[in-house]
């Protein structure tokens, strides 16, 4: 009984040290609290029992001595939400657009915008939330998306989307899904549609997309609600894929499209996952920077920080008039970046050369490293170079490999 008589004494709340009566009746207790506090009859079963909620809520009002955290909070569960950065947290290219006509414009990541016809104007958007005003109990959340449509088209438009496109389109195929998202307007408006699309992407003889209605003519009211709705995704049999790597499953909402229709859409925590129920609501990481980097996995953006801060380290002046830079991405991308995007960046040896750079282009390039040029003058040719902010804490460099651009 000597191991026994140990445990005994850490269990017990007496100083003396325990007898071998004593250490089986402790035993004896700990075991008959520990079966009442988890709410399982066989205390043989601890280490398979599946624990209920309610089962892990008794354990913890019981303040068990002895208590184990069994079960992962619920607002951080990982992989079940197929929508990257659904809480809208991160933003890596700018808080505020105006979408042109007919070209789709991405927003905080992961999300895109399109829109048809003329005369309209809108702007999307981050918005923060008051403390505690966020629309989930126990989940504060600090960003929402404003989309504001403040004058309307000219004329009756087709498409005023706000989506997301999903990494392949074998995601939930033949499956049933729920999507579930919170919204509010400053006045009652309409949705006018929400669907999936299963795009099979680009290249070679793709099939068809399909596209599955899960509701149309949605009312949107003035106070934070959660809006869910169920379907089942055709399957892909039969079905001939791109060749480009770039289907994927689309989840859409169609704002008003009617001539001069004017309105103020928020929205935040945006889920779709497997099954008929909508569950509570999770990042699709379940961590801040894995969200990060899932973000980064389709786009990266380097910002200068301050008016002179450094972009690129890791470069070389290859003539007066250009350098070339290598560029290491922190997370390896979806494939080798397809665009680059820059702003008020410029050539320095941090010494006498301080040119503006333009005409930017991917040199060579694959899903972890990038090599880039761009142009300048008054460069001197083999000598260390930097690219760093033109007077602008703003300024910066991107590489996008978003499967639709």
């Amino acid at each position: 009984m000597t191991r026994a008589r140990d445990v005994a004494n850490v269990l017990s709340t007496a100083t003396a040290l325990a007898t071998d009566t004593e250490t089986a009746a402790a035993i004896s207790s700990h075991n008959s609290v520990t079966t009442s506090v988890h709410g399982i009859s066989n205390t043989a079963t601890l280490a398979t029992q599946t624990y209920s909620d309610s089962a892990v809520s008794t354990h913890a009002a019981a303040a068990d001595p002895h208590t184990v955290y069994l079960k992962e909070s619920e607002y951080w569960a990982a992989g079940k939400n197929k929508i990257i950065n659904g809480d809208f947290n991160i933003w890596q290219r700018g808080t505020s657009f105006s979408p042109a006509s007919s070209v789709g414009v991405y927003l905080a990541d992961r999300f895109n915008c399109y829109v048809e016809g003329s005369g309209a104007t809108r702007t999307i958007s981050q918005q923060t939330f008051t403390t505690g005003s966020a629309p989930v109990s126990g989940y504060e959340g600090r960003f929402f998306l404003r989309y504001a449509q403040s004058v309307g088209p000219s004329a009756g438009i087709g498409n005023n989307l706000l989506r997301q496109f999903i990494e392949s389109v074998r995601t939930f195929a033949g499956q049933t899904v729920t999507f579930s998202f919170w919204a509010k307007a400053s006045s009652s408006m309409t949705v006018e549609l929400i669907d999936l699309i299963q795009d099979m992407g680009l290249g070679g003889s793709p099939s068809s997309n399909t596209q599955t209605v899960l509701a149309t003519n949605v009312s949107i009211g003035t106070s934070w609600t959660r809006y869910t709705y169920t379907a089942t995704l055709p399957s892909l049999s039969g079905k001939t894929l791109g060749t480009s790597g770039n289907d994927n499953l689309a989840i859409r909402l169609n704002m008003p499209t009617g001539s001069g229709a004017t309105f103020t859409f928020d929205t935040w925590g945006w889920q779709l996952e497997a099954g008929s129920t909508a569950t509570t609501f999770t990042t699709a990481t379940g961590n801040p920077a894995l969200e990060l980097a899932a973000c980064q996995r389709y786009y990266w953006r380097q910002v200068s920080g301050t008016n002179f801060g450094l972009v690129c380290t890791s470069g070389i002046m290859e003539s007066t008039t250009g350098g070339y830079f290598v560029v290491q991405l922190p997370v390896p991308m979806r494939v080798a970046p397809t665009s680059i995007d820059t702003s008020n960046l410029r050539i320095t040896d941090l010494h006498t050369t301080n040119s503006p750079a333009s005409s930017f282009t991917l040199s060579d390039k694959n899903e972890l490293f990038v090599v880039v040029r761009a142009n300048a003058s008054g460069l001197t040719v083999n000598r260390p170079a930097w690219l760093t902010g033109y007077n602008s804490g703003t300024s910066y460099l991107g590489l996008s490999a978003e499967l639709v651009i």
